[in-house]
């Protein structure tokens, strides 16, 4: 089974002070060879988390240098379809969601996917969209 996995959970797997028995178990999905979807601005998003959390002192440079070797080595699909902007502001809008949010939404409604996330917004978007919790 696949599923789509936002960045939230994703950085859990690298960073423990984030990290719950959902995160580890979607990483022993994804470990055990579960594909797993994630949108074009993941990577972005991913780069982002693990910088910011350098500046904070809570992850050392090199700690991030692993977790990009490890990341790499999961069974990440990362779409590379250009959705519409009109299509992600609806859905942003209909759902109260940050357009980040609404792009891994949007990839879990057209790959007719689970979602696993942590974010509260999109966590309570799920079932109004259809779109079961990973």
């Amino acid at each position: 089974m696949a599923l789509v996995a936002d960045n939230s959970v994703i950085v859990a797997w690298f960073v423990k002070s984030q990290a719950t028995p959902y995160t580890w178990g979607v990483l022993e999905r994804a470990a055990a060879g579960e594909t797993i979807h994630v949108p074009l601005l993941w990577r972005q998003e991913f780069v982002n988390a693990m910088v910011v959390l350098e500046r904070r002192r809570r992850l050392k440079a090199a700690d991030a240098a692993q977790a990009f070797k490890e990341i790499a080595e999961l069974n990440l699909v990362t779409d590379r379809e250009l959705v519409k902007l009109d299509a992600l502001a609806e859905l942003a809008r209909r759902y109260r969601l940050s357009a980040y949010d609404a792009t891994y939404l949007e990839l879990a409604i057209r790959l007719r996917l689970s979602l696993a996330c942590r974010d509260g917004p999109l966590k309570a978007a799920l079932p109004r969209a259809g779109v079961a919790l990973g």
